[in-house]
């Protein structure tokens, strides 16, 4: 894969994360130490902290430092907001986080 190929998948992976993101599907893990859970386009639910438990990042782990789930996950953060939607309750942070266990 060359530079260019690279740095094009990475900016697909940026505007996937944008649209997980303002979808409200990145919730933190209230006193589980900075694990977070997305929910995936298929419907799967994925625990970030550090690495992601996605196919594309276990795939990919050693080329690609982030997959869209870890970057949705660093946007909501450094919003300084808890969950990907600041319109979401609790409730639905702690069904999606049960659901990924």
């Amino acid at each position: 894969m060359t530079v260019i190929e690279r740095i094009e998948a990475a900016a697909k992976r940026l505007e996937k994360a944008k649209d997980i993101v303002r979808a409200g599907k990145v919730h933190r893990i209230e006193g589980a130490g900075g694990y977070w859970v997305v929910e995936g386009s298929q419907g799967a639910f994925y625990l970030v902290n550090g690495t992601c438990t996605c196919p594309d990042y276990r795939k990919r782990s050693k080329t690609i430092k982030f997959c869209k789930h870890m970057l949705a996950v660093e946007i909501v953060k450094s919003q300084g907001r808890r969950n990907g939607n600041a319109q979401r309750n609790g409730a639905g942070a702690n069904r999606t986080a049960q659901q990924a266990q």
